[in-house]
């Protein structure tokens, strides 16, 4: 094996490098549960947020400070600290059928899920649990699919147009 090799194996085995490649790929949003599976002990957890590297955003819920809060993070936060599913608007946006992120995230909880997680991200929850064929896991987390999406109770975006006027402009 020659040492570029043995130099890459290093790298990918470093809680460092595979926590970084993680939130690149998760909008800056990391779980305790996540960053453990990254090979991080609770202590490296822990100094990570003391130093601020981490903000809070949900008990066990973080964003890297290298990551802005934008409209992805604050999905990826919603569903993670209510362990809820992505519905209505944001269902919509995470589908790529709006071109604007609604300015509250739209989750549904499941009835049995305990309030409380402290979560910071302003949120629209509803108590409701779908059917699991009418929920799909896109790019790491649940939502509605595409059909429940759309019929989604309409909202006006931020154009002024209604959510299925947008949908209608569509090329499909």
């Amino acid at each position: 094996m020659g040492d570029n090799q043995q130099r890459q194996g290093d790298w990918t085995e470093r809680p460092e490098i595979v926590a970084a490649h993680h939130l690149a790929s998760h909008d800056g949003v990391i779980t305790i549960e996540e960053a453990l599976a990254c090979g991080f002990t609770r202590d490296q957890i822990r100094r990570r947020i003391d130093r601020g590297l981490w903000v809070r955003l949900a008990r066990g819920v973080f964003l890297s400070l290298e990551h802005p809060l934008g409209d992805a993070a604050r999905i990826r936060a919603t569903a993670a600290a209510h362990s809820a599913v992505i519905d209505r608007t944001s269902a919509a946006w995470w589908h790529g059928l709006l071109h604007e992120a609604p300015g509250q995230v739209t989750a549904s909880l499941p009835r049995t899920t305990r309030a409380g997680s402290g979560c910071t991200v302003d949120a629209d929850l509803k108590r409701r649990t779908f059917p699991s064929e009418d929920v799909t896991r896109l790019r790491g987390i649940p939502v509605t699919g595409t059909a429940l999406s759309i019929l989604a109770p309409p909202r006006p975006s931020t154009t002024g147009s209604p959510f299925s006027t947008e949908c209608s402009r569509r090329t499909w």
